[in-house]
């Protein structure tokens, strides 16, 4: 049988041992490596959602009041307030007439609301001065509601309903973005341009 000498036994069991060592270093250094890697990941995703939290609270909108309200002026409010918020700040005076107006709907940023004044009709009732302009007869796409929309030529319910869901999010700087409600195109846009307002 093959004997090693004394001097080989101690050879290979140095040998082993820094092999052991060797190894043991990788281990411990690939560990560390994905321990750095977890945290990293972790604090990004513990940061992000407070990052954009404070930049959300920080914004604001500027709303200007007008018309028949008690507190007339330029408002700030939050994102996400509505159309309601708004006129309870400025409180609506009751010769205000707001039917015209989406309660619901979210404010914009430099979104003007302007609540037209009630006027007396004979047999003691009252009619309001909403989207139709008393002298041009036209129709103010930012306030109408749908029932008005529907009464131009080649818009129905659904496209009153488009029209609506657009000024929500975005209020018409001029007729012609109407051509941007999905199924309005240039020829619909001509039927009504003479019938309709932004202001």
């Amino acid at each position: 049988m093959f004997k090693l000498t004394r001097s080989e036994q101690i050879a290979i069991a140095v040998l082993v041992f820094l092999l052991i060592i060797v190894n043991l270093g990788i281990y411990v250094i690939d560990q560390r490596r994905q321990g750095r890697a977890v945290e990293l990941e972790s604090n990004m995703r513990a940061a992000e959602p407070a990052q954009y939290n404070d930049l959300d609270s920080k914004r604001q909108l500027l709303v200007h009041i007008s018309g028949e309200v008690e507190l007339p002026g330029i408002y700030r409010f939050g994102v996400g307030s509505r159309v309601y918020q708004a006129l309870n700040r400025a409180k609506v005076k009751p010769s205000g007439y707001v039917e015209h107006l989406n309660m619901a709907a979210y404010l914009i940023d430099g979104q003007k609301i302007d609540v037209p004044k009630k006027r007396s009709i004979s047999g003691g009732g009252t009619t309001s001065v909403s989207s139709l302009a008393t002298d041009s007869k036209k129709i103010n796409i930012n306030t109408a509601t749908a029932a008005e929309l529907e009464t131009l030529n080649g818009i129905g319910q659904e496209y009153a309903r488009r029209i609506i869901e657009y000024r929500n999010n975005k209020h018409f700087a001029t007729i012609e973005e109407i051509v941007r409600v999905k199924g309005i195109g240039l020829k619909l846009f001509q039927k009504i341009k003479d019938k309709i307002c932004v202001e």
